[in-house]
């Protein structure tokens, strides 16, 4: 089990891995922040980046913030930098 910060702008013109630096993720999505559909967008980006069912994702904090901190089941600290560099190229 992996944890990891994200920094998220919403209501982007494409969703997508913006940067990874410092061990924080930022991360453009469409979605607007009402009724979690962006915490939704987010969660199906980060599914297809890494690789990861939505059920191997969770988000443990920052429901209603910019900042998240995520939960990643059955990957490692080195495979999410790896997934994330190649899909972020």
């Amino acid at each position: 089990m992996s944890y990891l910060k994200i920094k998220v702008q919403t209501n982007a013109k494409q969703s997508g891995v913006v940067n990874f630096i410092g061990g924080v993720l930022k991360v453009k999505v469409r979605s607007v922040p009402v009724d979690g559909k962006a915490n939704l967008e987010l969660v199906d980006l980060l599914g297809k980046i890494l690789k990861l069912d939505s059920s191997e994702i969770r988000l443990v904090r920052g429901f209603r913030s910019r900042d998240k901190l995520i939960e990643l089941k059955g990957i490692s600290d080195e495979e999410i930098g790896q997934r994330i560099s190649i899909n972020s190229s």
